[in-house]
């Protein structure tokens, strides 16, 4: 609850953050869990963008942590984090916005909650299967809102989750 109020009254400082390096340094937090569950993660290549580092972390944490935490029983999970530009429009050839996508093959969610799971103590699973506090969502909304971005979220039961970062591009920034 601390880490949600502090991300949500704290304003972000922006610098350069490669999301490489930066996703990287999550996986080598999160490499207990990696290897407890077998975890298969592919990490392609991100960009560089303008934002909080230490919000940053958090999210990324988060979605990472609950791909690997949402796995089928019996099964070690597969996780995949990836980048794409999107264009403001077809008649522009700058991308306006640089999207990141952090997909799974997990347990997944009815696609008539992609909005619920983002609100505290929200919780599509009882705690007695899956433990955690119900707020680490609502977090990784919050760390977007606060750069000027949004997260989205698909899922299909049994079939996974994907959750979409969407930043503000601004010249500055590395393509991938």
């Amino acid at each position: 609850m601390l880490r949600l109020a502090r991300v949500g009254r704290t304003p972000p400082e922006l610098e350069p953050v490669a999301l490489d390096d930066l996703v990287r340094s999550v996986l080598e937090d999160l490499e207990t869990s990696i290897q407890d569950s077998g975890a298969c993660i592919e990490v392609g290549t991100l960009p560089v963008v303008d934002a909080d580092p230490a919000q940053l972390r958090l999210l990324f944490q988060n979605l990472l942590a609950k791909a690997i935490k949402f796995r089928k029983e019996g099964t070690a999970p597969s996780v995949r984090v990836r980048s794409a530009p999107v264009a403001a429009s077809a008649a522009e050839r700058s991308p306006s916005v640089l999207r990141v996508v952090v997909e799974d093959d997990g347990i997944g969610f009815e696609q008539e909650y992609a909005d619920r799971i983002f609100r505290p103590f929200e919780r599509l699973h009882g705690r007695e299967r899956f433990e955690g506090t119900g707020i680490g969502l609502s977090i990784c909304r919050r760390v977007m809102e606060n750069h000027e971005g949004a997260i989205g979220a698909e899922g299909r039961p049994g079939r996974g989750a994907r959750f979409v970062l969407s930043f503000p591009y601004t010249a500055t920034q590395e393509l991938p």
